[in-house]
């Protein structure tokens, strides 16, 4: 039982470590390497909305030619 519980956490402290480093790469509310809150994203670009950041994150990430 003992052994079952370690390989539990080992599963859950990689699967965390996992979604918190993805976050930094998907996190929409960034400028930059800076992260913000929704609302600091607002203050400081106007507004917060998930689609309008969404999209500024997705042409940042692409190729200009």
């Amino acid at each position: 039982m003992v052994h079952r519980r370690r390989c539990h956490d080992a599963t859950l402290a990689l699967l965390t470590g996992v979604v918190v480093g993805a976050m930094y790469r998907l996190w929409p509310w960034q400028d930059g390497s800076l992260m913000y809150s929704p609302a600091s994203y607002a203050r400081r670009f106007g507004q917060d909305d998930l689609p309008s950041a969404s999209a500024r994150f997705v042409a940042r990430q692409l190729p200009s030619c």
